[in-house]
């Protein structure tokens, strides 16, 4: 940490979780195969004798070419870069002095009742269409303001999108289709009569 003042070392904080963000997307398909817990590939990533066969790794020194494989050592910084990005975001909160803690924003008495699976599909939705921050948050940060303001853990949501990929329905996307129907519903409602003890429900 450089000895300097609060709102350097604010600034100093936040660029290396943008440095770990960055790294995280720029690995993103292995980060994923990582954060799903798969397996099918753990032949040619973790033998030596699939290394050989694996071209175009960056984080692959040869610390001990008799031993190491093609992404034991990129897989290591996945688990360290997580660990120190739990580390920063805890640092930060006390320089702010609980100012950028989420939860505190979380109305009282609300709270996430649906499935998990449903808030994954909704954050994908979130950051696939770029509605925070004009496009540049990572998912991951996403998903733990998401998780944080609704007490959910969606710490598996690569492996819960998996899930959704492998839907055998007509739809994979069932709760944004569910959504998109019921507000439309609503607009077609919406000048219909509604009885005085509904009013409240419908914020009138």
């Amino acid at each position: 940490m450089p000895v300097v003042g609060k709102d350097q070392q604010l600034a100093h904080l936040e660029n290396q979780l943008l440095f770990i963000n960055r790294f995280f997307r720029v690995n993103e398909f292995l980060y994923q195969y990582y954060k799903l817990g798969a397996t099918e590939l753990d032949e040619k990533y973790f033998t030596r004798a699939g290394r050989q066969s694996i071209i175009g790794f960056a984080e692959t020194p040869d610390v001990d070419p008799a031993f190491s494989t093609a992404a034991d050592y990129l897989f290591s910084k996945f688990i360290a870069y997580e660990r120190l990005q739990k580390l920063l975001k805890e640092e930060i909160e006390i320089r702010t002095g609980g100012q950028g803690d989420v939860q505190n924003a979380s109305p009282k008495g609300l709270k996430w009742t649906g499935e998990a699976v449903n808030m994954v599909e909704l954050v994908y939705g979130i950051f696939e269409t770029n509605q925070v921050n004009d496009g540049k948050v990572t998912l991951s940060e996403l998903m733990d303001f998401f998780g944080q303001v609704f007490k959910v853990n969606v710490s598996g949501y690569f492996k819960r999108f998996a899930d959704i990929k492998r839907r055998k329905s007509m739809s994979k996307t069932r709760f944004l289709d569910e959504m998109q129907q019921l507000v439309a519903k609503r607009i077609e409602d919406s000048d219909a009569w509604i009885p005085d003890d509904q009013k409240s429900r419908y914020g009138f």
